[in-house]
């Protein structure tokens, strides 16, 4: 099920009255996950039904989302127990409630890119463009204007030149090919097939931009009720995601076809399985979540105006 914001907001009110306890339902564990290639070890362990054996009887409910900041949302509301969302939201949302997710560890690094039209040959360039993201306060969005901060530019909210706007994936895509905006801060597929399907180019790879290539793109990421009410749930669904994410490093070509054909079920186009290969070369999947580079996001994100520094 793909959850529009007043479908959420329903589902949200819905399930917080029927699972008001911190554990909530007991019969079941529900689940979040974007339907971005950061995440097919996730997607591949739902449609292999992995992750429903492991934690069986109960009963895995699933819920796909577009962007991170939703996940998160769910995650506040107690739609949802568990999902996987980027660091960005994450951060945004431990800004705001310090205690009420905990991150269990990274799913994926890498795997966003800045497309842009080809007669955009440098970041100087960007001057006076529109560049999308899928979500304001999504991870992309966070990259996007430290990107653009850093290189003496400024957002049109800020007084500057550059227009941001949020866009579905799929309509990014759509109005990159009429024109109607110059760029976008993508995570893949999108970034991939924006390329191919539109003949834009890469401006940049993001990992090229931070140390060792690492930022976290994909995490996994549980209420911290839920987690302290439920622990032994909370760690088998953990460790049964940590072995897919070390499958999708050693046996890559059985996890990307499990993942795509869980998109092709959940998502109306997921683009052509050579796109999605050539996108998961930009992906690095790992399990480690460096505390440093949360710190840099975290710092990035005020600077870029997205939040406000913790009270001291």
């Amino acid at each position: 099920m793909m959850l529009g914001r007043r479908a959420f907001l329903a589902a949200s009110a819905a399930s917080m009255a029927a699972c008001s306890r911190p554990g909530g339902d007991p019969t079941r564990v529900r689940l979040g996950v974007m339907t971005n290639l950061t995440h097919a070890p996730v997607l591949a362990a739902i449609f292999d039904g992995s992750l429903a054996r492991a934690i069986a009887p109960l009963t895995l409910d699933v819920t796909y989302f577009r962007a991170g900041p939703r996940v998160t949302e769910a995650l506040l509301g107690s739609a949802i127990d568990v999902g996987t969302a980027g660091a960005g939201p994450l951060i945004s949302t431990l800004n705001r409630h310090r205690a009420a997710l905990v991150a269990r560890h990274c799913i994926a690094s890498g795997g966003a890119s800045l497309v842009t039209r080809h007669s955009i040959t440098s970041a100087a360039q960007l001057d006076g463009t529109t560049l999308a993201v899928s979500q304001l306060g999504s991870t992309q969005d966070v990259s996007l204007r430290t990107f653009i901060r850093q290189r003496g530019l400024s957002v049109t909210s800020s007084g500057g030149s550059v227009r941001i706007t949020a866009l579905a994936p799929a309509d990014i895509v759509n109005q990159l090919k009429r024109g109607a905006i110059d760029g976008a801060w993508l995570a893949e597929p999108w970034a991939t097939r924006a390329i191919r399907e539109g003949n834009f180019v890469r401006l940049i790879d993001e990992r090229d931009l931070w140390p060792d290539r690492y930022f976290p793109t994909a995490v996994l990421i549980a209420r911290s009720e839920f987690a302290l009410a439920r622990p032994q749930d909370v760690a088998t669904v953990e460790s049964t995601i940590q072995a897919f994410v070390v499958r999708a490093k050693m046996d890559s070509v059985a996890i990307r076809e499990m993942a795509y054909e869980e998109l092709v079920k959940q998502v109306k186009n997921p683009g052509s399985r050579a796109i999605f290969d050539e996108a998961w070369s930009y992906v690095d999947f790992r399990s480690d979540l460096k505390e440093t580079t949360m710190a840099t996001l975290r710092s990035n994100a005020i600077a870029a105006g997205l939040l406000r520094p913790a009270a001291s």
